[in-house]
Order: C-alpha cells, then structure tokens, then sequence
C-alpha cells in the first residue's frame, strides 16, 4: 500500500500534488512509526536491562496507615448496599 503510494508521489507531474500526497502521508505515517518505536523501546528494555538496576524488595517492619476517600455525595444508600 505504501509503496502503491510512493510509486504515485514519484510518477505525478506535478510538484504541487507531490507536496499535497507528501504532507498528507507524514500525519497518516506518525502513529505508526511511533508506536513501532514505542513497542520496540519497550521490548529491548525489557530484554537487556540488568537486575542490578533494579530495586531490592525490602520487607516493611510495619504496614502504613491509608485511607481511602470515595468522592461521593449523597451516595450512602449505594455505598451502603456494596459492602
């Protein structure tokens, strides 16, 4: 398909309708060459990061204190009803 399309950019007379097809493949052509740069990214991380960069567990003596809040107004009935 990409090809088709710059066999088509290569054989128009025009240099005009050349800047048109050129600017119009940069939007069509960016997500995907990110995406495969993003994916590709990950992957050699993943494959070649060492574990001495990574952070040793550590066992917590003592559990911290956390609450959860639930932004919720005049929801008891509800809230209530799940638990």
């Amino acid at each position: 398909m990409v090809s088709n399309i710059m066999n088509e950019v290569f054989q128009t007379n025009s240099p005009w309708m050349t800047f048109l097809i050129v600017i119009n493949l940069i939007p069509c052509l960016y997500p995907i060459l990110g995406a495969m740069f993003w994916f590709f990214g990950a992957l050699s991380y993943m494959t070649f990061r060492h574990e001495e960069e990574l952070p040793a567990k550590t066992v917590l003596k003592k559990e911290p204190f956390i609450t959860i809040m639930i932004p919720a107004h005049n929801e008891e009935v509800v809230i209530q009803s799940t638990y």
